[in-house]
C-alpha cells in the first residue's frame, strides 16, 4: 500500500517536469519558425528592392540610351514583335514612366513599413505595379521571343533570393564584422575581375545578362507576391466615395499611359521602311573571341571594322547554298535569327569568354558547311574570298 502510494506521489512531481520540459520545446520550435520567417522576410525584400526597383531603373535607362532600337532590321512588316519592340523604347515608355515610379515607391513603403499598405491609395498603386509589370513582362516577351524572357527570370529571381537568403542568415547567425569584411571583399574581388577576362567576369555578364532578360519576368513575380500578401491581409473597409476615386484614378492613369505609348509607337511605326533593309548581321557574335582561339582578323566593311574568321566565312556560304536550294526553310530560319542574332551579338562582342563559348557552340555546324563545301567541290579560295573580297571593294 505504501509503495503505490510512493509511486503516485512521483508521478505527480514529475508531471510538471514533464510538462515544463515540453512548453520548452514548444517555445524552441516556435522561435525557430519565428527566426526562419524573420530571414524569409528580410531575403525577399532585398530581392523585391532589386527586381522592384533597382532592376526596373536600368531597363529604363537601358532604354533611354536607345540600346533596344539598335536593330536597324525593322520596318513596317505588321508583326507584333516589331510593336512590342518600339513599345519598349523611348520615348514610347514615357507616359507610363510616373505609373512605374509610383509602385516602386509603393512596394519600398509596404517592404519598409507593413503597416502603410492600410492604405487604400498604397494597395491600389501595388496592383497597378502588377498590371503594368505583366503588361511589359507581355512586351518583352513577343519582342524578344518567349524563353530568353522566361528562363532569365527563373533562374535569376531564386538566385538573387538565395543571396540575399544566405547574407541574411550569415549577418544574424555570424559575426557581422566578419560578414561585412567578406562581402565587401567579394565586391572588389568582382570590380577588378570584371576589367578582365576570366571565369568570374564571364559568370557576373551572365548573371547581369539574365537580370536584364529576365528583369520583367521577376519584376512581375516580385510585385505579384506582394500585392497577394497584402490582398490576404484583413483592413478596414473604405468608403463607397474613396474606394471609387481611388480605383477610378488608377484605371485612368493606366489607361492614359497605355493610350499615350500606343500613341507614340504608332507614330514612329509610320516612320519605318516600307520594306525590310537590305541588312545581315556581317559579324559574328564568335569571331570577337581570343584571337588564339577564334583565329579571327579585322577587316574594314563599308567603313566598319569587323572581325572576320573561317567559321563566319563558312557559315554565310551555308547560309547561301540554304538560300539557292531551300528558300522557304532560309526564311524560316533566317527570322529565328533575326530574333535571336542581336541579342547573342551584344554580350559576345563585351566578353571574349562568351564569345568563345559561342565559337565552340558553332563547330558542329561549322564541321557541316565543310562537308557541303567537299560534296560541292566549292575551292576554298572561294570561301576565304566572302567578306574579305566586299573589303577590298570599300578600301
Amino acid at each position: 500500500m505504501n509503495s503505490r502510494s510512493a509511486d503516485s506521489d512521483n508521478q505527480e512531481l514529475n508531471q510538471p517536469n514533464d510538462d515544463s520540459y515540453a512548453n520548452t520545446i514548444n517555445q524552441k520550435s516556435a522561435n525557430a519558425r519565428e527566426a526562419t520567417s524573420s530571414i524569409l522576410r528580410l531575403a525577399f525584400q532585398i530581392t523585391a528592392f532589386y527586381f522592384g526597383i533597382l532592376v526596373p531603373i536600368a531597363i529604363l535607362a537601358i532604354a533611354s540610351g536607345g540600346a533596344l532600337s539598335q536593330n536597324s532590321d525593322r520596318w513596317q512588316s505588321g508583326e507584333l514583335k516589331t510593336f512590342a519592340l518600339l513599345l519598349l523604347e523611348m520615348p514610347e515608355t514615357l507616359p507610363a514612366i510616373p505609373l512605374i515610379l509610383a509602385a516602386m515607391v509603393a512596394l519600398a513603403a509596404v517592404e519598409v513599413r507593413p503597416k502603410a499598405s492600410r492604405s487604400l491609395a498604397l494597395r491600389a498603386t501595388i496592383y497597378l505595379g502588377v498590371l503594368v509589370s505583366f503588361q511589359y513582362l507581355g512586351y518583352s516577351m513577343i519582342a524578344s521571343m518567349f524563353f530568353p524572357v522566361l528562363i532569365g527570370g527563373v533562374l535569376t529571381w531564386p538566385a538573387v533570393f538565395a543571396i540575399s537568403y544566405l547574407f541574411v542568415w550569415s549577418f544574424r547567425k555570424l559575426s557581422r564584422i566578419m560578414v561585412l569584411t567578406a562581402v565587401i571583399a567579394i565586391l572588389l574581388s568582382l570590380g577588378f575581375n570584371l576589367q578582365s577576362d576570366n571565369f568570374v567576369s564571364g559568370a557576373v555578364v551572365w548573371f547581369l545578362f539574365g537580370s536584364a532578360f529576365g528583369g520583367p519576368f521577376g519584376c512581375f513575380v516580385t510585385y505579384w507576391l506582394t500585392a497577394r500578401r497584402i490582398y490576404l491581409e484583413k483592413y478596414p473597409e473604405p468608403t463607397l466615395r474613396t474606394s471609387i476615386v481611388v480605383w477610378g484614378s488608377a484605371a485612368t492613369a493606366w489607361f492614359a499611359a497605355t493610350t499615350g505609348s500606343i500613341m507614340l509607337m504608332l507614330n514612329k511605326y509610320s516612320q519605318l521602311p516600307l520594306t525590310r533593309p537590305n541588312d545581315c548581321f556581317v559579324c559574328s557574335a564568335a569571331a570577337y573571341g581570343h584571337k588564339q582561339i577564334v583565329l579571327s582578323q579585322p577587316v574594314v566593311i563599308l567603313g566598319q571594322v569587323h572581325m572576320i574568321n573561317h567559321q563566319l566565312q563558312r557559315l554565310k556560304f551555308l547560309e547561301i547554298v540554304l538560300l539557292a536550294a531551300f528558300p522557304s526553310l532560309h526564311r524560316m530560319i533566317r527570322g529565328v535569327y533575326n530574333r535571336i542574332g542581336p541579342m547573342v551579338a551584344l554580350p559576345a562582342r563585351r566578353n571574349r569568354w562568351y564569345a568563345d563559348v559561342c565559337y565552340l557552340i558553332l563547330k558542329p555546324l561549322e564541321g557541316f558547311a565543310v562537308f557541303v563545301q567537299n560534296i560541292a567541290r566549292i575551292p576554298q579560295s572561294k570561301i576565304d574570298s566572302i567578306y574579305i573580297r566586299e573589303a577590298e571593294i570599300d578600301l
